[in-house]
């Protein structure tokens, strides 16, 4: 992506998957690193064809396109060499939006281990790519992908695994079913709802239960 020296505005450049115009490569490159992952057809010149693409130009092998993460006071710093990459606020990229809901940033996986310090620089992986990470590097455990297997952390899979309804309707992938392949999953919101469902039918039997009692007692 290029900036207008005139307004400091991006310029389209085109994406090397399907050749089309984009203001935003990191955006538009993240849907079609999620259909590959999960098995949606693409329209496409280049398909992808390597396990972990990166999130700007596709390429799964290219060592250029390594990345690294940093945790600082003032939030996530990452690096890579990759000739296409361009800028982008981590924090608000994390976060999504409306307009731009792709989620598709580099993330550290909690599941690796690290030395050194948190606020050191520690490899990372994209987090389209994290399903497959975790087949190659810790396939004991279960994923959204993979519904069998150890339970994953709670906070592996709200914080990096989990998808937004918008992330998934603007790639254009299917919705997938409750996950609950997860240590701590009592404390989910998915499961306080069902356990507060559960009472409310427990409490509708107890009253049912008590008001014929009562009509039996009364005869």
């Amino acid at each position: 992506m290029l900036l207008s020296s005139g307004r400091g505005k991006a310029v389209a450049s085109a994406c090397p998957v399907c050749c089309e115009s984009t203001k935003d490569l990191r955006s538009h490159m993240g849907v079609h690193i999620l259909r590959a992952a999960r098995g949606v057809p693409d329209d496409v010149v280049n398909p992808l064809t390597g396990p972990l693409p990166c999130g700007f130009c596709g390429e799964s092998d290219n060592p250029d396109c390594a990345l690294t993460l940093k945790n600082m006071t003032r939030g996530m710093r990452w690096e890579t060499k990759c000739p296409r990459k361009e800028p982008f606020k981590y924090g608000s990229a994390m976060k999504g939006s409306n307009t731009r809901p792709c989620r598709n940033v580099p993330i550290v996986c909690k599941l690796c281990v690290h030395q050194g310090r948190d606020t050191d620089w520690r490899p990372a992986i994209w987090r389209y790519n994290l399903e497959t990470h975790l087949d190659q590097q810790h396939p004991e455990y279960a994923h959204p992908g993979k519904p069998a297997g150890v339970l994953l952390p709670h906070d592996m899979y709200y914080d990096t695994l989990v998808l937004t309804a918008a992330e998934e309707k603007k790639a254009g992938v299917p919705a997938r079913p409750e996950f609950t392949f997860i240590q701590g999953k009592e404390n989910t919101p998915q499961a306080t709802s069902s356990a507060r469902t559960q009472k409310r039918k427990t409490d509708a039997q107890m009253f049912a239960t008590a008001t014929s009692s009562s009509k039996r007692a009364r005869h």
